[in-house]
């Protein structure tokens, strides 16, 4: 098994929600990162005994986790953050709202008319 396969297998997507299975996003260092520390994970399924073609991704990730926990939690972590931060995979699961993780926000329409009482009673001046 390579490891788009394993990548694909823990992040299938969801073509009818318009998720993205993880071959699908672009490539960006945090995705050549997971690909990176994902490569030293073959070295270990070499080792092990597991089917080419495993039904239950979760049963193999934890074969593999006995191995070398720390290489598997770092490639976990990498692949999660790798694959959350995507506009493709956030904006389907937040109705369309896609938060550029970890920085911007996306925030509701404001009705300036709320702050009309505010800047009235501080003749627009900022207050500190």
């Amino acid at each position: 098994m390579d490891l788009e396969t394993i990548l694909n297998q823990m992040f299938p997507g969801h073509p009818a929600k318009g998720l993205p299975m993880f071959s699908a996003l672009e490539s960006t260092p945090m995705v050549q990162q997971a690909y990176t520390v994902g490569s030293l994970i073959l070295g270990i399924w070499e080792k092990i005994d597991i089917s080419d073609c495993p039904s239950d991704i979760n049963d193999t990730l934890k074969k593999l986790r006995k191995i070398n926990s720390t290489l598997l939690r770092e490639f976990t972590e990498i692949s999660l953050q790798a694959y959350f931060s995507k506009h493709l995979v956030v904006a389907p699961l937040q109705n369309g709202h896609a938060v550029l993780f970890p920085h911007a926000k996306v925030l509701d329409e404001m009705d300036y008319d709320l702050l009309i009482p505010v800047i009235e009673k501080y003749d627009g001046k900022a207050v500190l």
